[in-house]
């Protein structure tokens, strides 16, 4: 039982990592609407999604996000994939 509470505690705090990385991103996206040539904020974005996309698929919870969302998340990831493999050595 104590392993089981472990887990959905680890769960719960993993939940509350996406919610606030989500919220960061919103924040990232409002800001690169207002300042559009920013490249810190979009790349602050870039990074953002990323992220977030990442843990939301480890975590197996694609199914409690709408369509557009994941989609607008990938669209980022794909740019964030693409940079990585430039800068690269």
């Amino acid at each position: 039982m104590d392993s089981l509470i472990e887990r959905t505690q680890k769960n719960i705090e993993n939940q509350q990592a996406i919610r606030n990385k989500i919220q960061d991103y919103k924040q990232f996206r409002l800001a690169i609407m207002i300042d559009n040539e920013n490249k810190q904020i979009a790349c602050e974005l870039i990074a953002s999604a990323q992220e977030i996309l990442q843990r939301i698929d480890q975590a197996h919870l694609t199914s409690y996000f709408g369509e557009e969302f994941l989609e607008e998340l990938r669209f980022f990831s794909k740019i964030a994939h693409k940079k990585n493999r430039v800068t690269a050595p």
